[in-house]
């Protein structure tokens, strides 16, 4: 990259899921989650080629071509699956830009992450969600549109959500939601069948973001109560499609006890989820950990009727830790790995907490609540 020219910093946030999992996969189903100070970065610039690097995922200056709604990889590489989610972030915002009638416009993209470990481990803060926001939101941005503004957030998070949905083949846009918006937020997936449906006979992008997609909802918490949920690595990164292919099996059941149980969850985790809110709206702690403490609960429940350890040893050390000094606690996301959570009002008890984590081969990260979620950034912001 030539230094003269202008270069642009786009920021996507990664999110921590604090109630809702699995339950979030079904249309309508709420969750709570909310966005962090750990991120991707997109440096944009234009160029004469479409150029790709990502550190994140070991790939340096890879080409691609844009022609007939298609991009094409130009450059030759082994593994292709590993570009499949920039790929189709890249795809979707060019071919959404040409049907709008914009003059489509060549770039150089670099992609840089604090979401994974100094050993390139996931921590489980939805990294590709990320990287698919902040490329999507890097081209319409050097295309003139402007990403901060409302109503240009709603089109970010569907194409990202799309985006995503069709590189995973699967997905409730909660990971995208968080990440787009910032904040804690409440959010109702889109109808995934409605989705693969769409995407079957899918003639125009531009027509199906302007389209209202069916039970999708996402609100900003707005809240006075100070909360801060620390957060513990296991150092073991988790599938999340491995456990949703469990529950999956459960949900698909023709039992009826296996079609009660999972009624059941599902309602349960509503009245969970609506009752973590209350508590975060009406500064009601007690009403917050008994939310979490119940989720908790209810996941295992769920994990012993899918036969999967979703909660590990480290994750149960990491949840007994906490209450022991009076925190309610539980993992984040798909468990199995990754990262649970210690629910804070104050900060006297970070510090034993901290250390004790250590003690028990828990990392805990240095982590604050991101507001802002997707953004630009100067260009001359210190090394990440």
């Amino acid at each position: 990259m030539n230094s003269d020219e202008q270069e642009y910093i786009i920021k996507a946030p990664g999110k921590l899921i604090l109630l809702g999992e699995y339950a979030v996969i079904e249309s309508g189903m709420p969750a709570v989650a909310t966005s962090i100070s750990k991120s991707i970065y997109c440096y944009i610039r234009l160029s004469e080629k479409i150029l790709f690097t990502s550190k994140r995922i070991d790939i340096s200056k890879i080409e691609f071509e844009y022609s007939n709604k298609k991009l094409n990889l130009v450059s030759e590489i082994e593994d292709i699956d590993v570009l499949s989610f920039s790929k189709n972030a890249i795809e979707i915002t060019l071919r959404y830009l040409e049907e709008l009638g914009y003059e489509l416009k060549k770039f150089e993209i670099n992609i840089l992450s604090d979401l994974s470990s100094k050993h390139g481990i996931k921590f489980g803060f939805g990294s590709s969600s990320a990287v698919t926001v902040s490329i999507i939101s890097a081209i319409l941005y050097i295309h003139g549109i402007e990403i901060d503004k409302g109503v240009n957030r709603e089109i970010i998070f569907k194409l990202s959500a799309l985006s995503h949905f069709i590189s995973q083949g699967s997905g409730s846009g909660l990971d995208i939601a968080s990440s787009v918006y910032g904040g804690l937020i409440v959010y109702q997936s889109y109808t995934s069948d409605w989705l693969k449906e769409k995407l079957k006979n899918l003639t125009s992008i531009s027509k199906l973001i302007k389209e209202p997609w069916h039970t999708f909802k996402c609100e900003k918490i707005n809240y006075l109560i100070h909360f801060y949920p620390l957060v513990g690595w296991t150092g073991k990164a988790a599938s999340t499609r491995f456990f949703l292919e469990k529950v999956k099996k459960i949900k698909e059941s023709q039992k009826a006890e296996d079609i009660k149980f999972y009624a059941d969850f599902l309602k349960t985790t509503k009245t969970i989820v609506n009752a973590f809110v209350s508590g975060i709206k009406n500064d009601k702690k007690e009403l917050i950990d008994k939310a979490i403490t119940a989720n908790r609960i209810l996941l295992k429940d769920l994990a012993k009727k899918a036969e999967v350890e979703m909660e590990t040893e480290l994750l149960t050390k990491l949840i007994n830790i906490s209450k022991k000094h009076g925190c309610a606690a539980k993992f984040s996301g798909a468990g199995g790995g990754d990262c649970g959570y210690a629910m804070l009002y104050d900060l006297d008890k970070e510090e034993i907490l901290r250390n004790e984590w250590k003690k028990n081969g828990i990392e805990p990260l240095n982590i604050d609540l991101d507001e802002k979620g997707v953004c630009t950034l100067s260009a001359e912001t210190e090394n990440i």
